[in-house]
């Protein structure tokens, strides 16, 4: 009975590690429901995540809320590089997304310095096309982030592999800032491992299509009120 017990509590504790990995889906819709910040731009250009032998390039975008919040998920929009890449992009078996929340520790300069949290993605036979909505879910939900606090993703694969490459959507008017609050982060194209994750915010400016989906704290401790 105790080798039963033993070997039921192994596989629990396997089951248990196996499932903080987070949940990759697709929509033909953008998110409408507990948005935290968001932009929804009106012109595009790529943003370019990729470890493919050529290309190592991981990307992100910075985002910072008026109240302290717990992030849930994030989406991006599917993009094409052009004729020569009309997508959509067939991402080989075994592809995993690296995903790592940055935050800047200080609150004072808006710039990235700390690694707060990480989780992966099994994209492994998944296609992303031009225009689609393409969403991250945590594991479980990432916070409580600080209010008025600059916070940020930055995407890369876990390995390298021929067809490890896909584009997100990103705004490419310049003047006026599109979204204030944040910019895209951008580690360059034939980056080494160890620079991931770069934290470089490179581009106020140039920000990529996202839906930050989650709950503010408020939000929670005023419906713990009632319970």
């Amino acid at each position: 009975m105790k080798k039963i017990c033993l070997i039921l509590a192994v596989m629990l504790a396997l089951l248990s590690t196996a499932a903080l990995a987070g949940t990759f889906s697709k929509s033909t819709t953008a998110p409408s429901t507990n948005l935290i910040e968001y932009l929804a731009a009106t012109t595009d250009k790529g943003l370019m995540i990729a470890r493919d032998g050529f290309w190592n390039r991981g990307s992100g975008q910075t985002f910072k809320h008026s109240e302290d919040y717990n992030m849930s998920a994030i989406t991006f929009v599917g993009k094409i590089h052009g004729d020569d890449e009309p997508g959509p992009y067939n991402l080989p078996s075994g592809a995993v997304v690296d995903m790592r929340v940055l935050k800047d520790a200080t609150g004072a300069d808006d710039v990235l310095d700390t690694e707060i949290a990480n989780d992966t993605f099994d994209v492994g036979g998944q296609s992303i096309a031009l225009g689609e909505y393409i969403t991250f879910t945590f594991s479980s939900p990432i916070g409580p982030l600080d209010a008025n606090t600059l916070h940020g993703v930055e995407l890369w694969f876990t390995s390298e592999a021929v067809g490890h490459k896909f584009l997100l959507a990103r705004n490419d008017v310049i003047d006026p800032d599109q979204y204030p609050n944040g910019g895209t982060i951008f580690m360059g194209g034939y980056g080494d491992p160890d620079d991931f994750p770069s934290m470089n915010q490179t581009d106020n400016n140039n920000d990529a299509w996202f839906y930050v989906q989650g709950t503010e704290v408020s939000a929670v401790d005023d419906w713990m009120m009632f319970d």
